[in-house]
C-alpha cells in the first residue's frame, strides 16, 4: 500500500499535488502553485457574496500553505543520489548477498530471509528519494534491485524456511541442493542483486 494513502485507500488531492510537485525544483513547484491559486481566485463568480469570496480565498491560501509545509518536510528527508547509492552499498554489504548459498556452512536460512526483509524495507524508504532525485539509469537499477530482492526473499521463503539440513556435498565441499531449483532460483536473484549494487 502506498504510504501516502488515507485510511479510505484513496490518495488525497493534496497528496497527489505534493507528489507531482516533488519532482520539480522547489521554486518552480511553488511558483506554479501560486499561479494556480491566483487563477482560482480570479475565476470566482463576481456576483457571489463577499463573505463567500473571503472564505474561498482562505481555503485556497490554506491549501497553499499546507502544500508548502508538506513539500518542504518531504524535501528535507530526501537523500541525494550519492547518499542513496552509499546507503545501498552499505546495506547490501552482508553475507545474505555476498555469500553464495552452497557456501553457507551454518545453513541459517531464517537469518538470510530476515536479511532480505530488512533490505527490502530500506529500499522502500529510499524509493521517494530515488524517484525524485535519481537519474533515469539509477531509477532503472533501483527498480531491478527491488524486483530481485523481492524475488530472492520469496524464493528463500518457498524453498528454505523449514527445518531442513542438506547433507550432500559437491566435490569442492559446497552444499548440493536437491532439488537443484533451490540453488538456481535463490542464486539467480542474489547474483543479480550483487551485480546491480556493485555497478552503482
Amino acid at each position: 500500500m502506498n504510504e501516502k494513502e488515507n485510511p479510505s485507500g484513496s490518495p488525497s488531492v493534496l497528496d497527489r499535488v505534493v507528489d507531482a510537485g516533488s519532482h520539480l525544483p522547489a521554486p518552480l513547484a511553488y511558483g506554479v502553485l501560486i499561479i494556480v491559486c491566483i487563477v482560482l481566485l480570479s475565476i470566482a463568480p463576481a456576483d457571489l457574496p463577499q463573505s463567500i469570496h473571503v472564505l474561498f480565498a482562505v481555503v485556497v491560501l490554506a491549501t497553499l500553505v499546507s502544500y508548502v509545509y508538506l513539500d518542504s518536510e518531504a524535501r528535507q528527508h530526501r537523500k541525494s543520489p550519492e547518499e542513496s547509492i552509499e546507503t545501498l552499498r552499505e546495506a547490501f554489504a552482508r553475507k545474505t548477498f555476498d555469500e553464495p548459498l552452497p557456501e553457507c556452512k551454518l545453513q541459517n536460512w531464517i537469518d538470510r530471509f530476515k536479511g532480505t526483509c530488512e533490505e527490502y524495507d530500506i529500499l522502500k524508504q529510499l524509493k521517494e528519494s530515488v524517484d525524485a532525485r535519481g537519474s533515469d539509469e539509477l531509477k532503472s537499477q533501483f527498480a531491478d534491485l527491488r524486483r530481485h530482492v523481492d524475488g530472492y526473499r520469496d524464493d528463500i521463503a518457498k524453498h528454505l524456511l523449514k527445518e531442513i539440513k542438506f547433507t550432500e556435498r559437491k566435490k569442492n565441499g559446497d552444499i548440493k541442493f536437491i532439488p537443484q531449483e533451490i540453488e538456481k532460483d535463490c542464486e539467480g536473484h542474489r547474483n543479480e542483486i550483487r551485480r546491480i549494487v556493485d555497478g552503482l
